[in-house]
């Protein structure tokens, strides 16, 4: 599945679909390291549960300091840059 941009189409809900698919083709890229090193698709090791386990630790953090409303900016915040990033490098390819 390759994200297109279509002329009527709206850019948000564009975005969304890329960095959707980002995650997925990551996923499935180091799953098949992985399998390539004979471990399981779903170890420790794995780069997205560790990517996804350091977001979910810095969230913790937030609302252990700043409470619900730090821990949502957080988010928001990180939300926001993934967006971005994925789109810088949807342009720049």
């Amino acid at each position: 599945m390759i994200a297109i941009l279509r002329l009527e189409g709206p850019i948000f809900i564009f975005l969304l679909l890329v960095v959707y698919e980002s995650i997925v083709v990551a996923w499935r890229l180091e799953s098949e390291v992985m399998m390539k090193r004979r471990r399981s698709r779903w170890p420790v090791h794995h780069r997205v549960w560790r990517a996804i386990l350091a977001f979910v630790l810095f969230d913790f953090v937030l609302f252990e300091h700043g409470g619900a409303d730090a821990a949502i900016c957080g988010l928001a915040g990180a939300s926001i840059a993934r967006l971005w990033i994925e789109t810088f490098n949807y342009y720049q390819h």
